[in-house]
């Protein structure tokens, strides 16, 4: 059998395609091209509209192996090219559920619901504890009694705050990334001046582009969010009880009943207090070792112990012949100059730490002490006792900002849902936009990407592009800097932002009060013992109170201690919001590139006919939800990592003191580990692991860059974007007599130059893939 000339085989393709519908493409008439199929697809395929793809003649050799794949593909786009003529007509009507039950407004409106619940819960637990719970030193008292039952109400009241954080931070997100969203005239406003804006991202860049009410609105957002991360876990505390105690240094003849008598006049009336208490309640004194006596007094707050006497040997005595052991002297330190109670020692809330007191040299003191060693201690104890406080002035303070975010989505939504004023919040939006009214400065721009636009090429001559197919990483939907560093340089536009730096004043702000705080805590860890992982998350305790100058009386002490429980929950949010960022980035950058390789309809705001239409923005929900589930989890642990708690005061007689209550921090290890843990298998594997996963190859990355989107949307008639459509290069129209005179190499080297560039588009019609190495515009 002959071998068929390139022309034999285009000529032959010409007596299928003759027939021009009207509006249509001619497929097969485009000079040096022939258009075949991608695959056999059947039947029910070809009549919804399958594809073709064009194979250069340059590319066609002898074998006869492609001789009859291209017949047979030539058979198939004969096919495929007369069921253009059978495709029904564009649907434009609306159903109920797309004019009221589809596309954003429904998800603002469930936004406004979600806050508008949140702010009812708060505005009806606020009026409860500021009128029927009494009150202590401006705090509402909720509970008073057990510390195990304390700790599970302040527990599960975190549980509760942060599950509404969240979802007020996640309702204000969503919105956010409305606001921000440009609508066509702002576009077209800032294209006219070679400016681009975002589609489908939140972008700070659109900021300075769009009114002024919706950046004032989304500015509302963002501030009425700080009290929220910086309050709102600390609208329910924890108090535990601390007392004051005195230290008795004695000999085992303190324990005698007739020690009173021998000696009263001599001793000190604190002494003899605690001497009448040992005497008449010996069974409120518990023996301790030495150690436990070091470790239960050597404790920022003591919660349930009061006196000790330290029994000394038998042989302890003074160098003094006339010093009586039992007088209320005080020893001198000869080092430092400080002055430490020997006998009748008052310690208020332990400022001196007992296992120093017993462990002095007795030479260093001028009062003549030459020997003395501690045998055992007896400890007054006392009944531990937890309050659990609620915080009034900071719920109202939170339910403020919960009416300003109630009102700001309400307006939010009316913006949406007005017609006139709906700005372009998908990628389908644009896509439907451009393709309707196209943008002739975008014009013969059809291969520029993000990156080209970004530097301002498209200001100069617009020249044809070749194009190059290749693979591309998710880190290219911004930059691989993005993924590693938590966007530290550039956001997914590639344009200097405040969320990079935020992003990274939070890591390194982290990690360092992680550091301020292992070095600071009022007792060192002994990992040895398991005391730290029994107490539970967030429990209060004296082991576990933080010492950074935030401990105190007063209105100070108590915000520095709200803001440094609070600052981590805020440093985190930051970090919550840069990883939406990044992966509305990707899902974005991978909705847009499957286009190239799937027909399908657009998902906009507004749908009409066979247009689809989803509640979630960019990042669907199966992302979406994991991502806030994580935030809150975070979140709670975090809470249960750092709490501001108070102390109550007990002076030496065991009397309450409300006037001295104290503000101060706790922390709990058992959650800051599972944090380091759980966030670092986080971050690598969902933030930085990501990224590697491929992009199919077609589409120009655009990375919601507007002047990216428009350049693809120069083709097609007005009814394109309501149905399926895809990228490629789009058959052209017929170039007339003179070129349908040419023959196939004519044509194949008028196709090749500058003066005949191929044209890549979305169209509901015939696209192929574009061919490496060939030019188009």
């Amino acid at each position: 059998m002959p071998r068929k000339s390139p022309s034999d085989i285009y000529n032959a393709s010409r007596v299928h395609h003759e027939t021009r519908f009207p509006g249509e493409y001619a497929p097969l008439n485009s000079p040096a091209s022939l258009y075949v199929s991608e695959d056999l697809p059947p039947e029910e395929d070809l009549i919804a509209g399958r594809d073709i793809k064009r194979i250069p003649e340059k590319s066609l050799t002898s074998t006869s192996h492609q001789e009859q794949l291209i017949e047979k593909r030539l058979l198939e786009s004969t096919n495929y090219s007369q069921s253009l003529a059978t495709r029904p007509p564009p649907n434009r009507h609306k159903t109920w559920r797309q004019q009221h039950l589809s596309g954003c407004s429904v998800g603002v409106a469930g936004c406004l619901l979600l806050v508008t619940l949140a702010l009812l819960l708060n505005l009806g637990f606020t009026i409860y504890a500021a009128v029927h719970l009494p009150k202590l030193n401006g705090f509402a008292l909720l509970y008073q009694g057990s510390c195990n039952t304390s700790a599970r109400l302040i527990l599960w009241f975190h549980v509760a705050i942060n599950l509404l954080s969240t979802a007020l931070l996640s309702a204000s997100n969503y919105c956010m990334q409305i606001l921000s969203s440009p609508t066509r005239k702002e576009v077209d406003k800032a294209h006219s001046k070679h400016r681009w804006l975002d589609i489908g991202l939140q972008s700070l860049r659109n900021l300075s582009e769009i009114e002024p009410t919706r950046w004032k609105m989304w500015l509302v957002l963002v501030l009425s969010s700080a009290p929220l991360h910086l309050m709102y876990n600390s609208a329910a505390a924890s108090m535990l009880s601390a007392y004051e105690y005195r230290v008795v240094f004695a000999t085992p003849d303190f324990l005698l009943p007739q020690l009173q008598q021998n000696v009263s006049e001599m001793l000190d009336p604190q002494v003899l207090l605690v001497h009448d208490r040992l005497q008449n309640d010996s069974q409120g004194f518990e023996k301790l070792d030495v150690q436990d006596c070091v470790d239960k007094y050597s404790q920022m707050f003591v919660t349930d112990r009061r006196d000790v006497v330290v029994i000394l040997q038998p042989d302890w005595y003074t160098a003094n012949p006339n010093a009586n052991p039992l007088r209320s002297d005080s020893l001198s330190n000869g080092v430092s100059g400080s002055i430490v109670p020997w006998f009748d020692v008052s310690v208020p809330l332990a400022p001196i730490d007992l296992s120093v007191l017993m462990n002095i040299n007795p030479l260093d003191f001028d009062s003549g002490v030459v020997g003395k060693t501690v045998e055992y201690c007896l400890s007054q104890t006392s009944q531990e006792g937890c309050r659990v406080l609620i915080a009034v002035p900071v719920l109202a303070i939170i339910i403020l900002c919960n009416m300003l975010k109630a009102i700001t989505i309400l307006m939010t939504f009316k913006i949406i849902r007005n017609s006139q004023t709906i700005p372009l919040i998908t990628i389908g939006d644009a896509i439907q936009s451009f393709l309707e009214n196209p943008d002739v400065r975008t014009e013969d721009m059809c291969l520029y990407d993000r990156r080209m636009i970004v530097k301002n090429l498209w200001q100069q001559r617009k020249k044809a592009q070749q194009y190059y197919s290749h693979n591309r990483l998710w880190f290219n939907a911004s930059s691989p800097i993005k993924w590693i560093l938590t966007n530290l340089l550039f956001n997914p536009t590639s344009v200097p932002s405040l969320y990079p730096l935020l992003t990274v004043i939070s890591a390194i702000a982290i990690l360092a009060l992680l550091g301020v705080v292992m070095s600071s805590i009022s007792k060192p860890l002994n990992l040895s013992q398991l005391a730290q992982w029994t107490l539970g998350f967030g429990a209060i305790s004296e082991t576990t109170t933080i010492s950074l100058g935030t401990t105190g009386k007063g209105l100070s002490s108590i915000l520095s201690s709200l803001i440094l429980v609070n600052l981590p929950r805020a440093l985190f949010s930051l970090l919550y919001l840069s990883y939406n960022s990044h992966f509305t980035s990707m899902y974005a950058a991978s909705e847009w590139s499957r286009f190239a390789h799937q027909r399908k309809t657009l998902r906009v705001t507004s749908p009409t006919g066979d247009q689809r239409s989803t509640y979630w923005l960019q990042m669907p929900s199966k992302a979406a939800l994991p991502l806030v589930f994580t935030a809150s989890l975070f979140h709670w642990l975090i809470s249960q990592s750092f709490y501001f708690s108070r102390v109550a005061v007990y002076d030496l007689n065991g009397n309450y003191v409300p006037q001295n209550d104290i503000s101060t921090t706790g922390y709990s290890f058992p959650p800051l580990l599972i944090i380091v843990c759980v966030g670092t298998f986080v971050v690598a594997i969902f933030g930085i692991g990501s990224g590697f996963g491929k992009f199919v190859s077609g589409l120009p990355v655009a990375g919601g860059c507007s002047a990216v989107i428009s350049a693809a949307c120069h083709g097609g008639d007005e009814d394109e974007a309501l149905r399926p459509l895809k990228w490629g290069a789009i058959c052209e129209m017929d170039f007339g007599d003179r070129d349908r005179n040419l023959n196939p190499m004519e044509r194949e080297t008028l196709w090749d130059s500058e003066d005949r560039p191929g044209h890549c588009a979305f169209s509901s019609l015939e696209v192929v893939m574009p061919i490496p190495d060939h030019f188009y515009k």
